[in-house]
C-alpha cells in the first residue's frame, strides 16, 4: 500500500469519525429527557409526553428541535438545552445563566446571528453589539466593532457618539497595552484614540507616558493576544 492511499484511508476515516460523532449529538437532542422518546427534527414538543424540546428560556419560545437560535428572539439555543434539563428551582438558587457576564455573551451572538440573517438591519445591531463589548469590558472587541462601524457607517446619526465611545475604547485598550510593557502598540491605540476624539485628554496624556517609554523599548518581544475579555483597567 502506497503512502498516498494511507493518507486517503486515514481522511476517510476521520471524516467518517466526525460525521458519525455530528450524528449522535444531533440524535441527543432529538431524544426526550423525560421519556427517552426520539423525535424527528420538526418536532418543537416530545411526540410521546408533549415535553417542550427546545425552549427558549429568554421569551418563552418552544422551537423545533433542530433549531439553532430562537425563532422570536435570535437567543442561541445550545446553553438553553442545558440549562432546560436541570430543575427550575435550581436554576434560580445557583443564578444559572444570569451573570451579566452570561447575559451580555448570549446577547452578542443573538446579534452576530442577526447581522448574517438580516443585514439589512446591520447599522442597528452593530451598534448594540458595540454597546454589549463595553458593558463587559471587552476593549479590544469594542474597538473593534466601533472601528467598523465607522468605515461602514459614515452617515449615520450615531458617528458622534461611535467615535466618542470609540475613542475611550481604544484609551483603555492603549493604557492595558502600556501595562504589558506593549509601549509601541499602546502608542499606535492612543493616537487611534486620538483621531477618533481628539478633545480626549486622558489619551492625550498616556499617549505622553507611552512614547517615552516606546523609545526604551517594549518589555515583551512576542506578546500573545489575549482571547478572553479584560475587565477594567
Amino acid at each position: 500500500m502506497t503512502t498516498r492511499s494511507t493518507i486517503r484511508i486515514v481522511v476517510c476515516l476521520a471524516l467518517f469519525v466526525c460525521a458519525l460523532t455530528a450524528a449522535e449529538a444531533f440524535n441527543w437532542r432529538n431524544v426526550c429527557k423525560k421519556c427517552d422518546y426520539i423525535n424527528q427534527p420538526s418536532a418543537t414538543h416530545c411526540e410521546s409526553c408533549q415535553t417542550p424540546m427546545n425552549h427558549c428560556l429568554k421569551c418563552g419560545t418552544d422551537n423545533r428541535i433542530d433549531a439553532d437560535y430562537c425563532v422570536k428572539c435570535a437567543a442561541p439555543l445550545a446553553e438553553m438545552r442545558i440549562l432546560g434539563s436541570i430543575e427550575p428551582e435550581v436554576r434560580e438558587q445557583l443564578k444559572l445563566g444570569e451573570s451579566p457576564r452570561a447575559r451580555a455573551d448570549l446577547d452578542i451572538r443573538s446579534l452576530r446571528h442577526l447581522i448574517a440573517i438580516d443585514p439589512e438591519n446591520t447599522e442597528k445591531y452593530q451598534f448594540e453589539l458595540g454597546l454589549k463589548y463595553q458593558a463587559i469590558n471587552f476593549f479590544s472587541r469594542e474597538s473593534e466593532t466601533w472601528r467598523a462601524f465607522v468605515k461602514d457607517f459614515p452617515a449615520s446619526q450615531h458617528i458622534p457618539l461611535v467615535k466618542q465611545y470609540a475613542s475611550e475604547s481604544l484609551r483603555k485598550w492603549g493604557y492595558l497595552m502600556y501595562e504589558q510593557g506593549r509601549y509601541s502598540k499602546a502608542v499606535e491605540l492612543l493616537n487611534e484614540s486620538l483621531q477618533m476624539n481628539p478633545d480626549n485628554k486622558t489619551a492625550r496624556t498616556w499617549l505622553g507616558q507611552a512614547t517615552k517609554a516606546a523609545r526604551r523599548g517594549d518589555r515583551i518581544v512576542e506578546p500573545v493576544e489575549a482571547a478572553e475579555p479584560v475587565y477594567g483597567y
